[in-house]
């Protein structure tokens, strides 16, 4: 039987590092309020950020778009997940599968310009 470790709840109080007010920053925040007095729920919906970060990081560094479809399946709901998939969809010269989630990244974020 496989375990995988876990933290107590105390350990999803813990400061950031780097420190910053990035997309991370503020989603991880947003858990916490959202899921204020529910301890259990709040740690839930952190983890399966941590998930989309992890995810993202290892599409910066390896440029591997099964990560990029990993961070959207963590947090469909973040147009940054979107704007990384198609971006990285894109980037293998994939654009018919790229456009829409480009287009869905644009209507959860109509003001990143760069998207």
């Amino acid at each position: 039987m496989i375990r995988s470790p876990t933290l107590g709840l105390s350990a999803f109080d813990a400061g950031l590092f780097p420190f910053g007010f990035d997309i991370f920053r503020v989603e991880w925040e947003r858990c916490a309020w959202q899921h204020a007095g529910r301890p259990a729920q709040e740690v839930t919906a952190k983890c399966r950020l941590l998930r989309w970060r992890l995810h993202a990081l290892l599409v910066e560094w390896t440029r591997d778009v099964a990560h990029a479809y990993e961070a959207a399946l963590a947090r469909p709901d973040l147009a940054a997940a979107q704007t990384l998939l198609g971006e990285a969809l894109a980037a293998v010269k994939r654009p018919a599968e790229a456009i829409p989630h480009l287009k869905q990244a644009l209507a959860g974020n109509p003001f990143d310009l760069q998207t």
